[in-house]
């Protein structure tokens, strides 16, 4: 697979449209869990206990959540559990983008979600895995990394799964980049 085949897949691999993104963002945060503490001084809200944050089509679930707010508004959304899980919808035409961490980082702002400590992403059979995954919804880039720890071969590294296209877009790629037989006068 050439280079630029392999970008173009990643490129698609998540697609994201903003205004996906941006009508979430209309929508009300409604935030569920076991207790919840708010300290003004800080600007932090604190959830804990079976924490299920909703707001349109993403849902954040957690066993703690911090809330920071700054003058904008929220700024982020620091979701800690065993698994902590993010999931959202950005088209209709595709499947849920869904990530799970011990720790997910979601900026509202910045449109970022950062995944940290056996931090995985999927969107249908499309993987990928790493320690530390960030990922930028508004520009479409996503960046993996590993530990340098590890007892086993794939620690420290990062996995993709792509899978091969559904076999009638297949059947039409191979036809579009087999050579056509010439006809003999």
């Amino acid at each position: 697979m050439s280079l630029a085949k392999f970008l173009l897949i990643l490129f698609f691999m998540l697609p994201i449209t903003s205004y996906a993104l941006d009508a979430d963002q209309q929508q009300s945060i409604t935030i569920q869990a076991d207790s919840a503490t708010f300290n003004a001084t800080n600007n932090q809200a604190i959830y804990q206990g079976h924490v299920e944050l909703t707001q349109g089509s993403l849902t954040l679930t957690s066993d703690t959540l911090l809330i920071q707010n700054n003058s904008a508004g929220v700024a982020s959304l620091t979701a800690t559990g065993s698994p902590a899980s993010y999931s959202q919808q950005l088209t209709p035409d595709k499947p849920q983008v869904k990530a799970t961490a011990t720790k997910v980082i979601y900026y509202p702002h910045e449109q970022k979600i950062e995944l940290v400590t056996q931090a995985q992403l999927r969107q249908g059979d499309s993987l990928f895995q790493g320690d530390h995954i960030t990922y930028d919804l508004k520009q479409r880039i996503l960046s993996a990394s590993g530990t340098a720890e590890g007892k086993n071969k794939s620690a420290g590294r990062v996995k993709m799964i792509i899978p091969p296209p559904p076999p009638s877009q297949a059947k039409t790629t191979q036809q579009k980049t087999t050579p056509q037989n010439k006809a003999k006068p």
